[in-house]
């Protein structure tokens, strides 16, 4: 039956659906198709973990929309949420979901900081106390640490303790806005942070303190996404906004160049890596649309699908089945399977 479904997708786009991107040398790798209405510029997804058909989806001007059946339809979930005094749009930037309290979520916002919610969206409250910057580019939960929640703001990285309980600490300073934080799943405490130009910094003691660990290679400084990866956390891939991607197979002691395929000078906004293989990442560009490695090297074009001109902002990789991929671009979001490997329900 899945399979059928990706035939039915595939003989519409070779057929010349407007605005679509087809590329038949990348059939046996799947196609993108909406999974929400277009006009929804799409910063951030994410699966809920106890329910994989329900998906949440952080918007730029227009808060956070939740689905509960694979994007079949979609509701507004803005109740409490507030934007700048300049604004009356609510600007969400990232999202982050307290796998411990699967109902409980975080949104980092420009200019009003961060938002939780204990009840999956019902209802809004800020959380603060001792943030002293409300641009707030970057979320991150510490899965081994329960209520460790870390923010990369426009002045550095914070860290609550308690999940917004108590205030929060500034653990990393003097640096440009932090643009992604990503936790090591396998180490607790192993923290990195990714900047707009003094560039990528790691913490083995849960931020309490930092190394620049990129100041001896040719990382570029402006590091605009970081990912780990789940089955071996001495890789790390590191997507910059004018060189690509990089790579690191010690812990970011060392870094290689890996944009054979991309090109030298693609602004990198997003990385997910296959959740049982390190050599299997993906790449979301600002203007490119999606690249796929399957060896740790060499990329393709992932765009069959993908809406002209769309920007894609947010990648994940489906907890369900990892040849699931979700993507947040600002022409609403998008998912794709491709063919071989385990199916997911929808």
């Amino acid at each position: 039956m899945k399979i059928a479904g990706i035939i039915t997708i595939t003989l519409a786009l070779l057929t010349g659906a407007a605005g679509i991107c087809p590329n038949p040398a990348l059939a046996g790798m799947g196609f993108w198709s909406a999974v929400s209405p277009n006009d929804l510029n799409s910063r951030v997804i994410q699966v809920d973990p106890t329910d994989g058909s329900n998906y949440n989806l952080g918007l730029y001007g227009q808060g956070v929309m939740r689905t509960p059946d694979y994007g079949a339809s979609w509701q507004d979930y803005n109740d409490g949420l507030i934007g700048p005094s300049w604004f009356e749009e609510m600007y969400v930037l990232d999202m982050a979901i307290d796998y411990n309290h699967p109902f409980r979520m975080f949104i980092g916002t420009f200019g009003t900081g961060v938002f939780r919610t204990d009840s999956g969206g019902n209802w809004w409250y800020q959380i603060n106390n001792g943030l002293n910057h409300l641009y707030v580019y970057s979320l991150a939960m510490d899965p081994s640490r329960p209520g460790t929640l870390y923010a990369g703001t426009g002045h550095g990285v914070y860290r609550n303790e308690a999940g917004g309980d108590q205030p929060w600490q500034q653990v990393l300073s003097g640096v440009a806005s932090v643009l992604y934080i990503v936790i090591d799943p396998s180490h607790t405490g192993h923290v990195y942070a990714g900047t707009d130009g003094n560039g990528l910094w790691k913490s083995t003691d849960g931020g309490s303190s930092w190394t620049r660990i990129n100041q001896h290679s040719l990382l570029c400084n402006y590091v605009s996404a970081v990912a780990v990866a789940p089955s071996d956390s001495s890789v790390i891939y590191a997507g910059t906004k004018t060189s690509s991607v990089w790579v690191s197979h010690n812990g970011g002691a060392t870094w290689l160049p890996v944009w054979q395929g991309m090109g030298t000078g693609k602004y990198v906004t997003a990385l997910a890596v296959d959740p049982s293989d390190s050599s299997i990442a993906y790449a979301a560009t600002e203007n490119n649309g999606v690249y796929k490695t399957s060896d740790g090297i060499t990329w393709q074009e992932l765009n069959s699908g993908m809406p002209t001109g769309a920007r894609v902002y947010d990648l994940v990789i489906h907890p369900g089945a990892p040849s699931k991929l979700l993507a947040a671009t600002s022409q609403g979001a998008y998912s794709i399977i491709q063919i071989g490997g385990p199916q997911p329900a929808n």
